[in-house]
């Protein structure tokens, strides 16, 4: 009695070796099978190449962009602290001329009562 074949498997080397011999036919067929399989993998492979050279493009771009961004949010900072600063000195200056002012008045006023 023969064993069955589980045809969802690929037959095991007995099972090959024990198959009919394979006609011209089928033999060419077979390699004409290959050859377009070849041709398909060499096509996949070119595929993949440009696909990495693509992600390879667009990772640089990527980072080109943040690096533009740091360096936009990096002005927009120095620029804010710059014009914070600007207000702080004139602010100060407007402090310090209203402190010397009252400074200058206390020291005439006490000039005047002195006399």
């Amino acid at each position: 009695m023969e064993t069955p074949v589980n045809l969802a498997q690929p037959p095991s080397a007995a099972t090959t070796k024990a198959s009919r011999p394979v006609t011209r036919q089928e033999f060419d067929q077979l390699c004409a099978e290959v050859t377009t399989i070849k041709s398909e993998v060499t096509t996949i492979k070119s595929e993949v190449s440009t696909l990495a050279e693509n992600v390879s493009m667009l990772r640089r771009a990527f980072e080109r962009q943040r690096q533009q961004q740091g360096e936009r949010r990096e002005r927009r900072r120095l620029w804010f602290w710059t014009a914070s600063d600007q207000e702080k000195k004139g602010s100060r200056q407007q402090n310090d001329s209203k402190a010397g002012v009252r400074v200058y008045e206390r020291i005439g006023g006490l000039g005047q009562q002195d006399r």
